[in-house]
């Protein structure tokens, strides 16, 4: 029996064990994070005080975005008058700020990256970098609003962005880089550095200074690189990177950009060029530390240049090649793949636009058009010779006269070579156009030297056939800005300013970022200009077709027909052009060189006007030092040639080969007049 007691005793003792188990309920399911909605109008976005330009343009993109979906915030910087922040205040915390819930959640990125939070009643945006605010600011706005100004978020759950590949171009002081630029760039002929050249070089040791690592400068001549050896491109190498870079940004654009590993910096203009290299600079300064310096894959920068005239139409059916900008936001476009029907259409394409035909013009078979639409000009021109279309838009206060008005004869038109002092080196250039009703037109007026500005003065007051008697210039060209072309002008006019009235001026000088000698008395001449009340200072552009008194110019070729070439020589700066009168026609050429390369001024003109050019009197080029080419002389054959040049150079210049081949010319009999500045000074009359 108490056997049978102690095994029922056993079966009780397990089913309650049993039931002990079989009643134990499993663990309630964790509940799901409920997601907070948050209004965002009314919130602060609060950025650091020393936020630097990519935090504040993120600063910017948020409060756009807000606005947009309703939401009216406004952007503060984070200092606190109390010295402690307020945990209930309303804010959206962007970037570095010194609230420690920013501090708090960029703590939490393990890798290159953003992420966003709702922290108590803040909301947090935190990146590794500045530059990776805005594509967080941009999940913000378009993915987590979507165009409300409500935010639904889980409180201290962090979202995230995707981690950024970094392509490292400095680690521990060392570098596998190098910089390439094109071969184009090298030197110019007078051996002066071009500003790409300048700019790698400035680029070069802000790289060492910033992270220590030595890289070298490689014309892209050098072969293609093994993969082992990554390039910074700058400006328009020989690279395929160059060009592909190039997609999509604006003739007035620029760009910063990571192609795999090869970091591209260019743009379709030299003065883009730079712009793009000071932003590259810039990231360096921000990013570099430690020795190191790496950015995100695929990274890219674009900007424009500014200081342009804005809503230009562009032309279609055609490839932009390249741009550039000028002095007082002239800026240059050059298309390829154009036809003359191509200007016609951009005509109607501008018509459209509510600008108006001032004037067209042709030489042989190139095509000129000026348009204008308020204080805008836009300059189109079709070059067959090489297939563009150029446009060129500035604003302006006047413009040239397009016919040669009324006036009263009171003698015969004349041209006059002055001979001036060849002290210092002063070739000597200046010519005195004598008009029909005894005002003046001027070209150059040589350089400073002796005193020639009174040799000039007393030859316009011994000349002057006004019944008046003052002493008017309607007009004074400068071909480019050497000293021996200008500095008398400054000269003159700072002595007998007084005594002589100047009507207008007419220039199209390079700027000093395409020469290390353009600009050097730009503002000596301005200021010059300002000594003559009411005078109409205008820029020219080829093409244009300007008549002064009973005398008509053709701007056959500034240096902005050089584009898309680069600036080979200062002296190929010079404007060219011809005078039309009584009948004959005078070719000024200036100083444009052969001592350029094949894509000189003489190459580009001969180019653009072959036999064209044919001119009864023609103005030696450089003063007979290389200047000119076979070619053109060629194409001119004159019968008066102009030779500016003094004595002291004669022998020298007589030497170069052009001047061979005028001098055979001569004996040919084709010149029959030849007339040089050291002989004295000689006019010639028009009948």
């Amino acid at each position: 029996m108490k056997h049978v007691i102690r095994f029922l005793c056993g079966v009780l003792a397990a089913l309650t064990v049993l039931a002990a188990v079989s009643c134990k309920q499993e663990p309630p399911a964790p509940e799901e994070p409920t997601p907070v909605s948050v209004s965002l109008d009314g919130y602060t976005v609060i950025r650091s005080q020393n936020a630097g330009s990519e935090a504040i343009a993120a600063a910017k993109q948020l409060r756009l975005g807000l606005k947009a979906a309703g939401a009216t915030v406004q952007v503060m910087d984070d200092w606190l008058e109390s010295g402690s922040p307020d945990p209930e205040a309303k804010e959206i915390l962007l970037g570095d700020t010194n609230r420690p819930e920013s501090a708090a959640l960029k703590a939490t990125l393990e890798n290159e990256g953003w992420a966003i939070t709702l922290s108590g009643g803040k909301l947090v945006i935190a990146a590794t970098r500045e530059r990776f605010l805005a594509d967080a600011v941009a999940h913000l706005t378009d993915t987590l609003l979507k165009g409300s100004a409500t935010l639904s978020l889980v409180p201290d759950q962090p979202i995230l962005g995707a981690p950024y590949e970094m392509i490292r171009l400095a680690t521990d002081k060392t570098s596998a880089y190098r910089i390439v630029r094109s071969e184009d760039s090298y030197v110019k002929s007078d051996k002066t550095l071009d500003l790409t050249s300048v700019l790698c070089s400035e680029l070069r040791e802000l790289f060492r200074a910033k992270t220590g690592a030595r890289i070298g400068i490689v014309m892209d001549t050098v072969a293609d690189p093994d993969a082992g050896t990554p390039e910074i491109l700058v400006g328009a190498t020989n690279r395929p990177e160059s060009t592909a870079a190039l997609e999509g940004i604006p003739a007035d654009g620029y760009v910063v950009r990571l192609l795999g590993d090869t970091l591209v910096l260019n743009a379709w203009s030299l003065k883009g060029v730079e712009q793009a290299v000071l932003a590259f600079e810039r990231l360096i300064e921000a990013e570099s530390a430690g020795g190191s310096l790496s950015i995100p894959a695929g990274y890219s920068q674009t900007g424009v240049i500014g200081d342009t005239v804005d809503g230009v139409p562009e032309p279609a059916g055609v490839t932009l090649r390249s741009s550039y900008r000028g002095l007082d936001k002239t800026f240059e476009s050059v298309w390829v793949g154009a036809t003359s029907g191509t200007l016609d259409a951009y005509g109607e394409t501008l018509t459209g636009a509510g600008y108006s035909l001032y004037q067209a013009h042709t030489v042989g078979k190139n095509r000129f058009t000026v348009w204008t639409k308020g204080n805008v000009a836009v300059y189109a021109s079709y070059f067959p010779w090489d297939g563009t279309l150029r446009v060129i838009s500035e604003t302006f206060t006047d413009l040239p006269e397009k016919e040669s008005g009324t006036l009263t004869k009171v003698t015969q038109s004349s041209l006059t070579q002055l001979s001036l002092d060849d002290a210092g080196g002063n070739f000597g250039m200046a010519y005195v156009f004598t008009l029909e009703d005894g005002s003046y037109f001027l070209i150059d007026g040589g350089g400073r030297a002796g005193n020639d500005e009174t040799v000039l003065y007393n030859f316009l007051r011994d000349h002057n056939k006004r019944p008046d008697g003052k002493i008017v210039i309607a007009a004074w060209l400068f071909t480019h800005e050497h000293w021996d072309h200008v500095t008398n002008f400054l000269d003159f006019t700072e002595k007998y300013a007084g005594q002589v009235t100047l009507e207008r001026v007419y220039w199209n000088f390079a700027q000093s970022y395409e020469h290390g000698e353009a600009g050097a008395y730009h503002d000596a001449m301005e200021t010059a200009f300002g000594r003559y009340p009411g005078v109409r200072v205008m820029k020219i552009h080829a093409g244009q077709s300007i008549w002064v008194r009973n005398i008509n110019l053709e701007i056959l070729y500034t240096h902005e027909t050089l584009n898309p070439y680069t600036l080979p020589d200062m002296n190929d700066t010079s404007t060219v052009f011809r005078v039309n009168i009584a009948g004959k026609r005078v070719l000024f050429l200036g100083d444009i060189s052969t001592l350029a390369r094949a894509d000189s001024a003489v190459k580009v003109v001969y180019g653009l006007y072959g036999s064209e050019l044919k001119s009864d009197i023609l103005q030696v080029g450089h003063h007979g030092w290389n200047g000119g080419s076979d070619d053109i002389y060629h194409a001119v054959l004159p019968e008066t040639a102009l030779w500016p040049v003094e004595a002291s150079r004669w022998n020298t210049v007589s030497r170069y080969q052009t001047s061979k081949t005028l001098l055979e010319l001569q004996k040919q009999g084709v010149i029959k007049h030849l007339y040089v500045a050291k002989d004295g000074e000689v006019t010639l009359t028009f009948d």
